[in-house]
């Protein structure tokens, strides 16, 4: 992602509610990308979106979209879980066997300009006498091509960093996202063995601890100011957990959300624009909201689209110009989806454009969306 400054996103962070009353809520016009049933989980500042599709037995492919045209990945290439600045996917196969022992194994890939590479794995088979399983998923890649990937194997798991032929295991528990920089968001446990953001960078774990009285955090996106979000987690009376959304800078771990009490907040982009979750209890169980967060407010995401046809079940990734990825559903079922801004910014009035023909609204057959 390019450069923003720190003094623009702290501008535009600390404006708050003053900015929010005086600017009218965001519309966004909701554009399917495949008339087959998927999802788009990233997209990058030139557009390009990373996003899997399912036929009608729910069998995946992972597909890109650069500049309005679907590309297909090869078949080896099950799933697609995110997309560089550069345009590189990263994702993984997955491999069944009954041989010995039913088992499944997958294992990282990434798709650049017409090339499928795999991930080197980073755990060890084991113990020979061991059931043996490797395991490897792309979580993320940036414009340099360094991988983060999640692996496993009978010798231990966890997630790490590939590139340059080298592969360095990770000092955290879990990771969810890697910016140009190099910088690793996800959380690890600190010295009182309590399971807190963390950012990794260079070799060293800076940790980002928690909102006040809450006991455990954890990072989920970083941008390429440093800025991070994530959630933070604490346990009442009943034994029942709550998270609130926050963001970092600075130092300083503020919260986010005014929607629900239990928020949690998933991406960002270079100007502070956060996507998340709010969690809602009603009649039939507990409801999950796409929220963003913008110029100091919370918003609704569905209360934001210009077609009531179109109810957006899932968002995944935003771009610098506000453009999110993810999921959007009607009677017929759910689609991938891609939020633009209304007006929409001028850049991808191309890439549009090129989705064109898919504004189709002919019947579709009914069936529940395979996740």
């Amino acid at each position: 992602m390019p450069y923003v400054s720190r003094l623009s996103v702290v501008a535009v962070f600390l404006c708050g509610t003053a900015c929010a009353a005086a600017a009218a809520p965001p519309r966004y016009r909701v554009t399917i990308l495949d008339t087959m049933h998927g999802e788009a989980v990233a997209i990058n500042n030139a557009g390009d979106i990373a996003g899997n599709l399912w036929d009608s037995l729910g069998n995946g492919r992972a597909v890109g979209w650069f500049g309005g045209s679907k590309q297909v990945l090869p078949a080896l290439f099950e799933s697609a879980t995110s997309i560089s600045s550069k345009g590189h996917i990263g994702g993984y196969s997955t491999t069944y066997s009954d041989g010995g022992g039913l088992f499944s194994s997958s294992s990282g890939l990434v798709y650049y300009r017409g090339n499928t590479t795999g991930v080197p794995e980073a755990f060890s088979i084991g113990d020979a006498d061991a059931p043996w399983y490797t395991y490897s998923r792309v979580i993320g890649v940036n414009g340099a091509g360094w991988v983060l990937a999640h692996g496993a194997a009978n010798s231990g798991s966890g997630p790490y960093l590939a590139g340059g032929g080298s592969v360095n295991i990770l000092p955290l528990v879990s990771a969810y996202a890697i910016n140009d920089q190099g910088q690793v968001a996800g959380w690890g446990y600190n010295a009182q063995a309590q399971a807190e953001a963390m950012l990794y960078a260079g070799g060293q774990v800076t940790g980002l601890g928690t909102l006040p009285g809450d006991r455990y955090s954890a990072a989920m996106d970083v941008n390429e100011n440093g800025v991070a979000v994530g959630f933070t987690e604490s346990l009442d009376a009943s034994g029942y957990t709550h998270k609130r959304s926050f963001i970092y800078m600075n130092g300083q771990m503020t919260a986010l959300g005014n929607l629900a009490s239990d928020n949690t907040a998933v991406a960002l982009n270079n100007l502070g624009m956060v996507l998340g979750y709010s969690s809602v209890q009603s009649s039939s169980g507990t409801m999950r909201i796409p929220y963003l967060y913008q110029d100091g407010a919370q918003y609704d995401l569905g209360s934001l689209v210009t077609d009531p046809n179109w109810h957006v079940a899932d968002v995944s990734d935003i771009n610098d110009s506000g453009m999110i990825v993810g999921q959007a559903c009607n009677l017929a079922g759910c689609y991938a989806a891609l939020l633009t801004p209304v007006p929409e910014p001028a850049a991808y009035a191309m890439l549009l454009a090129g989705l064109g023909w898919l504004g189709w609204r002919r019947p579709l057959p009914l069936r529940t969306a395979v996740r």
